[in-house]
């Protein structure tokens, strides 16, 4: 039987819904770490579960680093995967049980699940699209990820100096250079409940109240502030260079242009959002590869 634990990255949660997360991770896998980027109520995750192990440097480090120092502690305590999740972000029933299934192929480094997003009212919003029972993909979210501890470390662990955002992908990059498989088991899913947005720009709220549901979609942003937009556009310049020659280059800049341009048309601080992309752009291209 394959030792099987969780690591959750928290900043700042929501204790009700990390409470909610953590007791559906719990009765699927036998231990659960958790570390904490600074949080202003880290004792109150404390008190949560004291089963639960909470590490905390007592400052935000970032995602990358975070999950380093989790399978770090996993591989020392000789798990032999790990499974990732973000701290707002509901897992299905059974989704280990599912996975399980796939553990003893060796031609396999990651594991995911199918994702639900729901609105503040609760409606499915978005969901990953699949006629297959398994799928053999090139990307997933950290968030739902079970990582091989073995091949982490055989890909030269996370990158730290992404901090956050493409930091999954570039993980799923370095799996797949290693000639291992990612498979998405789309009888396993986890739920993400995306709230109320943020109030955005005229064109934005017309798009939003549109009868289309194509043009609600395209016009659907996550209104991250700019400082989270830096690190998008930064890292998703960096990763193409990184990988140049191995992901579809036109392919990739384009989605990544198509979003920046969402956000410029679709969220109100758009010269923040203007100066922060340009910034991004700079630094991915500066930076030594």
């Amino acid at each position: 039987m394959e030792k099987i634990c969780a690591g959750i990255v928290t900043y700042n949660p929501e204790i009700e819904l990390l409470i909610k997360n953590l007791n559906l991770i719990k009765r699927q896998v036998e231990k659960i770490y958790i570390f904490d980027n600074g949080s202003s109520n880290l004792e109150n995750i404390k008190e949560i579960d004291k089963d639960i192990e909470v590490i905390s440097v007592g400052k935000n480090v970032g995602i990358a680093k975070a999950l380093n120092n989790i399978m770090q502690h996993a591989s020392d305590e000789e798990y032999e995967w790990v499974l990732s999740m973000d701290q707002d972000t509901l897992l299905g029933e059974n989704v280990i049980k599912k996975y399980s299934e796939y553990l003893n192929d060796e031609s396999v480094g990651i594991l995911t699940l199918k994702v639900i997003r729901k609105s503040s009212e609760q409606k499915i919003i978005y969901e990953t699209p699949s006629n297959n029972l398994v799928d053999s993909v090139q990307r997933c979210p950290t968030s739902g990820m079970l990582l091989k501890t073995s091949l982490w470390e055989a890909a030269g662990k996370y990158d730290e100096w992404m901090f956050i955002d493409y930091v999954d992908y570039d993980m799923c990059q370095k799996i797949l250079l290693l000639d291992k498989k990612i498979l998405r088991i789309n009888e396993a899913y986890m739920i993400q409940n995306l709230g109320d947005t943020k109030e955005g720009s005229l064109l934005g709220k017309a798009f939003s109240r549109s009868k289309s549901l194509t043009l609600n979609r395209w016009a659907r942003t996550f209104n991250h502030n700019p400082n989270r937009n830096y690190y998008y556009m930064r890292n998703s310049i960096y990763f193409i260079r990184k990988y140049k020659n191995h992901i579809k280059v036109k392919q990739e800049v384009k989605k990544i242009f198509s979003w920046e341009l969402k956000k410029l048309l679709f969220e109100k601080q758009k010269l923040s959002q203007f100066l922060v992309i340009i910034k991004g752009i700079k630094d991915g291209i500066m930076v030594k590869i």
